[in-house]
């Protein structure tokens, strides 16, 4: 069994092609900062479109008598 790397706690990351690449601390720090702007921006939206739908449904209305 190998030892692990204790210099580098992140996995390795991959692209499709199998090539390998590393993101920095900070590249980290600023991908949690938009995925979190980006999580704000969404929660705001959802907000808005339901304080836009109304509370309670109308009644149906009823169905025409026929009559015969």
């Amino acid at each position: 069994m190998e030892p692990s790397n204790t210099t580098n706690p992140s996995p390795e990351l991959a692209t499709n092609l199998g090539e390998g690449y590393e993101i920095p601390e900070r590249g980290s720090l600023g991908l949690l900062a938009l995925g979190y702007a980006g999580l704000m921006i969404w929660r705001h939206k959802r907000g808005k479109l339901r304080q836009a739908q109304p509370t309670s449904l109308p009644e149906k209305a009823a169905p025409p008598r026929s009559e015969s």
